[in-house]
């Protein structure tokens, strides 16, 4: 049986295992909201990796990121992830969070005296994942076209838009 594409997300992590408790705390989170999480390396198709993530990534109603380490990869797809999700974020302190993402509602959870029991992780997690999905493709995030003046003296005129909104003249 396949899982419904609206009831996938992606995970954007480390592969480190260090972090494999923390995977198997994000699967049993998902699979309480009946979301099916997987991570590049459950992709096994043809094809080029990265192209395949990036698929993922936008076939998922959920994407969940743990920003611990400060890993170029993990930032990398959570900058492609933002374009269309208002992804989960997970960090093992602030200290793991880059100015430009800092400012958003992270999950701290806390090493080697978890700032939350596992338990209390999972609840949070799935309670942040329900909300990401049941929002759909996060109609909240609104695109932006700049029109740019002919003359430096006209200004400029941003329209904003809901992704997916037809653009008005």
């Amino acid at each position: 049986m396949t899982t419904p594409p609206s009831r996938r997300g992606f995970l954007i992590m480390p592969f480190d295992t260090r972090f494999d408790w923390l995977r198997d705390d994000i699967i049993a989170a998902s699979r309480s909201v009946d979301v099916a999480i997987e991570r590049a390396d459950d992709i096994f198709a043809p094809g080029v990796l990265l192209d395949q993530v990036l698929d993922a990534i936008d076939q998922a109603a959920v994407v969940v990121g743990i920003c611990t380490g400060k890993n170029a990869n993990v930032f990398f797809e959570l900058g492609y992830a933002w374009r269309s999700h208002g992804p989960v974020l997970l960090a093992e302190s602030t200290a793991d969070l880059p100015f430009d993402v800092a400012h958003y509602r992270i999950l701290i959870y806390g090493t080697p005296t978890p700032a939350l029991d596992r338990e209390q992780l999972r609840t949070s997690l799935a309670r942040m994942m329900r909300r990401r999905w049941r929002r759909g493709r996060f109609p909240e995030v609104l695109a932006y076209r700049a029109h740019l003046p002919s003359s430096p003296r006209r200004g400029c005129q941003l329209t904003f838009r809901k992704p997916g909104e037809a653009a008005t003249a």
